[in-house]
């Protein structure tokens, strides 16, 4: 069954006066929280705001911190804000099930999955794939062929400057590729895939909207 919201009123204080753009990421991850909070300097008409699940991982723990964020920090549709749970599949075919569940009770999240890991994103910036990855370290070791010293800590900001449009239209190519192949998303079935461009278009979106 779909959460339902509290209409209850809550005092200014607790508002951010721009558009909010929530995104929650797995555990104490450092990588999603650095790249993204990088749109707050580039932008000045909206606001990019992570935060992490703590010890809780798994894909309905992160739901729950988020839909309760929304609630409480009176967020909502009319105002402009929007939100993400971002998350690996990590190859794992029962977590795609799961995802697919959770998609279908929210009433306001849309989720970012990345296959295995996030960091396919950041591959994408440098050259298109559909190679088939058996875990994120060994996508890992293909980043690092273009950032040598990638590691989950790294700020990879500087390094990806000016590959955006780049990055964007080889997502695109990935998500032509699966769906001419019939492949079902999420799942295992597209490796490597991520949905990271749908969160910057959002971000463009949002952009746009205050101009």
């Amino acid at each position: 069954m779909a959460r339902k919201f509290s209409n209850k009123k809550r005092g200014s204080s607790l508002r951010i006066p721009k558009p909010l753009l929530l995104l929650i990421a797995e555990g104490r991850n450092v990588t999603e929280t650095q790249y993204f909070s990088h749109f707050n300097r580039q932008q000045a008409s909206f606001v990019v705001k992570v935060i992490t699940s703590g010890s809780a991982t798994d894909p309905g723990s992160m739901l729950k911190t988020l839909e309760r964020y929304w609630d409480e920090h009176d967020m909502s549709f009319e105002k402009g804000d929007r939100c993400f749970v971002v998350l690996d599949l990590d190859c794992d075919e029962t977590k795609a099930h799961l995802i697919e569940h959770l998609k279908a009770q929210s009433l306001i999240a849309r989720f970012a999955v990345s296959n295995p890991c996030f960091e396919v994103w950041f591959l994408l910036h440098f050259r298109y794939t559909t190679h088939e990855y058996t875990n994120g370290t060994e996508l890992i070791r293909d980043l690092q062929e273009f950032i040598p010293d990638y590691q989950k800590t790294t700020d990879v900001v500087e390094a990806l400057s000016g590959r955006l449009d780049f990055a964007m239209e080889n997502g695109a190519k990935l998500e032509e590729h699966y769906r001419k192949l019939l492949c079902r998303w999420p799942s295992n079935e597209c490796n490597p895939r991520t949905d990271v461009p749908e969160i910057i278009r959002e971000l463009m979106n949002m952009e746009n909207a205050s101009n």
